[in-house]
C-alpha cells in the first residue's frame, strides 16, 4: 500500500481518465535509416466528489497501530500524471 494510511478513493465518486498518443516516423535511403518515435500518455485520478461529505471515518487498528483509515478523508484527491517518451534510432 502506497501513499499513507488513508485510502483516497474511499467514500468518493471516482473518475479515472487516460489518454495515449503515439507517433512513428521512419526514413530509409540506401544504407541509411533514421527512426523517430514519440509517445505521450496522461492519466488522471479524480476522487473529488465525495458521495456523502458527512460520512464517518473508520480507523483500522492492529494492536495500537493504525493500519488504515477508511471513509471520506476530508480532502480532495485530484492527481494528474503526464509521461513523454522520445526515441531516436540511426543505422548506417
Amino acid at each position: 500500500m502506497e501513499g499513507g494510511l488513508t485510502f483516497p478513493s474511499a467514500g468518493n465518486a471516482q473518475n479515472r481518465n487516460s489518454l495515449l498518443i503515439a507517433l512513428k516516423n521512419l526514413f530509409v535511403k540506401n544504407n541509411y535509416s533514421h527512426e523517430t518515435n514519440l509517445q505521450f500518455a496522461r492519466f488522471r485520478w479524480n476522487y473529488a466528489r465525495p458521495q456523502n461529505e458527512n460520512s464517518p471515518q473508520v480507523t483500522v487498528l492492529s494492536g495500537s497501530e493504525t493500519i488504515a483509515v477508511l471513509g471520506h478523508p476530508g480532502f480532495v484527491f485530484d492527481s494528474r500524471e503526464n509521461t513523454v517518451q522520445w526515441q531516436e534510432k540511426i543505422s548506417v
